[in-house]
């Protein structure tokens, strides 16, 4: 390449010799793309287990303290993997038990080789997005990230949300503004020519304003409306559920129309030379309600059903797999586990499963495989399977769903799902996976990193009876998942 030649890398001060432009940028992004970057390994991999970053955590040099034998130190990932778990003991250093369930976590493909490969570490799916790049720089620049994301969450018009993004950003066009761009020299509000025109200015500190917030509600002792900053002032006013004005409509809707009102009418004022509007609260009093009504509330009031949630039967000749995954508030430990049933609700085998830290995702996924290779080895043809994570059921049914993280799970169930005859993917309620929601919580007790039980464990046995005998729950769901 013509920038990795030996003439750069031998040179003393390589940043002294000539180069593009394009290739300037490139290496001061070469921090933040270093900082992103995480390897996926496999049971061959031959990275260092100390300086390569493999984990969630990054290399594992940086979390531990005290010295390494120079061993140690060359030591592949390859050589501490076992068939089943981790060789801690050639490692010949006590790994913190945070950093040992950051490792066990690793999704590892359990049927297959494959090769060593980058993922993006600042996006779930390994795939590389500005955002999370944009984060990472910005950890490097220590300056503060952006917090108001929440905006966009916010229950508005489009329009509106991103005119409080750039009110937000300090990059709508009042004069302090265009001044700091060196557009305008004069600062002064147009409107009142007293102060100079800052964004909140034009919005609620102008005098031709007051009376505006005073008709909406907002009374002269609302200290904190009158003086937060403007970051401040957009968080509170959209989130606030009071209603403030007569007609009723929740201020957290009335709030934005008025910003964007007042906001038209002042450049109706700056570039128009139209008068100020008479009727600008009656305005945008409407346009709230309306918002109201033809959108907010229709969305809010979706039809709700009562409905008789239980296990149920598979049918003649099938077995059914429940599988959950679990995750401590307390630690961040992950576990998985399920049951396999037959056509009269007996039970045929359960497992509970340590995994390490990670999230509840992954944790869903690794249950599935490892209820998945127990079907496979008890030789089951005909099978149905039942999780009560939707996002994971979407996913096992759409073939085109791609996650670098996880890619090795998703390998693995993909080659099992090969070898039944027969194999259904189905949604249940919470109420209906209880005992594998049961099975998955007992992994954070666990002293092994698998259990099988060929018989209904203490603690879940009067949930698999309540099953067996077909208990029914309620449970209002939307109509739309009425029949999920």
């Amino acid at each position: 390449m013509k920038y990795c030649n030996h003439r750069r890398s031998a040179s003393t001060n390589a940043n002294s010799l000539p180069c593009s432009s394009i290739w300037t940028a490139m290496k001061k992004g070469m921090g933040t793309f270093n900082k992103g970057c995480r390897w996926l390994v496999t049971k061959n991999s031959t990275l260092n287990i100390w300086h390569n970053n493999w984990t969630n955590g990054g290399p594992l040099r940086k979390l531990i303290q005290g010295p390494i034998s120079q061993e140690a130190n060359l030591l592949e990932i390859k050589d501490i993997m076992l068939d089943v778990g981790w060789d801690w003991e050639k490692t010949t250093f006590e790994l913190p038990d945070e950093v040992k369930g950051l490792i066990c976590a690793i999704p590892l493909s359990t049927l297959g080789g494959g090769s060593d490969k980058l993922a993006w570490a600042g996006s779930p799916n390994g795939s590389f997005d500005v955002k999370s790049a944009y984060g990472f720089a910005m950890e490097d620049a220590n300056e503060i990230v952006f917090s108001a994301s929440w905006i966009w969450k916010a229950d508005l018009l489009p329009k509106v949300k991103m005119f409080l993004w750039l009110c937000a950003h300090n990059s709508i066009g009042v004069k302090v503004c265009l001044g700091r761009r060196g557009v305008v020299q004069d600062e002064v509000c147009p409107v009142c020519c007293n102060g100079a025109e800052t964004i909140l200015h034009p919005l609620r500190d102008c005098s031709h304003l007051k009376h505006i917030w005073n008709q909406l509600g907002v009374t002269a002792s609302n200290y904190d409306f009158w003086h937060a900053n403007l970051v401040d002032w957009l968080s509170l006013n959209i989130r606030k559920n009071e209603e403030l004005h007569v007609t009723g409509a929740p201020w957290k809707i009335v709030f934005p129309f008025a910003l964007w009102s007042i906001w038209k009418s002042r450049n109706d004022i700056v570039f128009s030379r139209n008068g100020c509007h008479q009727n600008l609260v009656v305005d945008i009093v409407n346009q709230a309600m309306e918002y109201l009504h033809c959108v907010a509330v229709p969305r809010m009031q979706g039809r709700r059903v009562l409905r008789r949630i239980r296990w149920e039967r598979p049918v003649q000749g099938w077995k059914k797999l429940n599988t959950d995954g679990a995750c401590s508030e307390i630690n961040g430990l992950a576990g998985c586990g399920g049951v396999v049933r037959n056509d009269d609700g007996q039970w045929i085998v359960g497992f509970s499963k340590r995994i390490g830290i990670t999230n509840s995702f992954a944790a869903e996924l690794w249950g599935l495989r490892e209820g998945l290779k127990l079907c496979c080895n008890m030789n089951i043809h005909c099978l149905v399977v039942e999780m009560d994570a939707k996002a994971i059921v979407d996913v096992l049914r759409n073939a085109n769903y791609n996650s670098n993280i996880i890619s090795p799970i998703l390998d693995d169930y993909r080659q099992l799902l090969s070898r039944f005859h027969q194999v259904i993917i189905n949604h249940c309620f919470r109420q209906a996976n209880q005992c594998a929601d049961g099975l998955a919580r007992m992994s954070f007790r666990l002293t092994a990193d698998f259990l099988i039980y060929d018989s209904p464990p203490v603690d879940i046995l009067d949930v698999f009876e309540g099953d067996l005998n077909g208990m029914y729950f309620n449970r209002i769901c939307p109509e739309l998942c009425s029949e999920a």
